[in-house]
């Protein structure tokens, strides 16, 4: 017999995450993005991440990464640029997630986010709150892995997994 076929969402970024769900059954698996500390500084540790994605890459049909750029940050209450160095490691830390994908030879699907929110039907400019409750909505039974506010990337991978099945 052979396995369900499975779409794989990732929310890259160290706060980030990975989910697998099958459409067929409607079961979600999530995994918080694998990390590590050096020298204590957070990074993605990409050979947990291929462990990760080696486990099911024999049941993916596509994955469907959340295109990300330099982030703005806050300084009292004004938008200002992420420094040159934080924009290197961020982009650099996507592009290993997006190799680590290719090179199970799983078809890879980049996606900004107002497109995949708008498909799976959350509203433009929507929170990360607005992805853990539409998550929770549609995957009721699996509620527990987007129960805490910081666990915000498991519900954006979900429904980056959904966006992927729902696509041709």
């Amino acid at each position: 017999m052979s396995q369900p076929s499975a779409y794989m969402g990732i929310d890259p970024g160290l706060s980030g995450a990975i989910a697998v769900y099958r459409p067929e059954d409607g079961h979600v698996t999530c995994y918080d993005m694998p990390t590590f500390e050096v020298k204590g500084k957070r990074q993605i540790d990409f050979y947990g991440l291929a462990r990760i994605v080696d486990t099911f890459h024999l049941q993916i049909k596509k994955a469907v990464i959340e295109e990300v750029g330099a982030k703005p940050r806050y300084v009292k209450g004004k938008p200002v640029s992420m420094g040159a160095a934080s924009s290197f490691k961020f982009g650099k830390a996507a592009g290993a997630v997006e190799g680590v994908v290719a090179a199970n030879f799983i078809p890879v699907r980049l996606v900004g986010p107002g497109v995949w929110k708008r498909k799976v039907g959350l509203p433009a400019g929507s929170d990360k709150g607005a992805s853990r409750q539409l998550a929770c909505r549609l995957f009721p039974q699996f509620s527990h892995y987007w129960a805490r506010v910081k666990d915000d990337g498991r519900a954006e991978a979900a429904l980056l997994a959904i966006f992927g099945s729902k696509e041709p």
